[in-house]
């Protein structure tokens, strides 16, 4: 008689580039390509890339003064990660905005719309206040965008 071999639950992996093992319910093996940009900040990756669609979170590193240039910086940092996991802003599925507070919204919203540029790169958006922990980090956004190519 043969005995089947079990393979582990996914694999955590912490590294810029990874494919892993996985196995699936009848334990035969399965490949799974996930790909993991860590953050500075521990326990957190900045982007996650899974099965053609990557998941990405954006600050102002800088903590500029000002929505403005905040979102500025936090976007060219969106635009970063998103290249690093083979995306780009016209690939965004989903957005969520974060702000500290939501009287910034229409300062926040100029500076979106020069980014975003014409219709066919729209998102679905959401822009909710939150306490983002601390009086300098007034916007932090999180995205979900299809990888070009899959």
């Amino acid at each position: 008689m043969t005995e089947k071999r079990t393979i582990p639950p996914v694999v955590s992996v912490r590294s810029t580039s990874a494919i892993t093992m996985a196995g699936d319910q009848k334990g035969e093996v399965v490949r799974v390509s996930l790909r993991r940009i860590p953050s500075q900040a521990q326990g957190r990756s900045d982007a996650v890339a899974y099965n053609g669609i990557a998941y990405v979170v954006a600050y102002d590193p800088k903590a500029a003064e000002g929505i403005a240039a905040q979102t500025e910086n936090c976007l060219r940092f969106l635009d970063g990660k998103l290249s690093e996991v083979g995306s780009a802003k016209e690939m965004l599925l989903q957005v969520t905005v974060f702000l500290s507070d939501m009287s910034m919204k229409r300062e926040m919203d100029r500076v979106w719309c020069d980014w975003i540029g014409p219709e066919e790169n729209w998102p679905q958006r959401a822009c909710v206040g939150a306490d983002l922990g601390d009086d300098t980090c007034l916007i932090e956004i999180t995205a979900t965008a299809a990888q070009i190519g899959d």
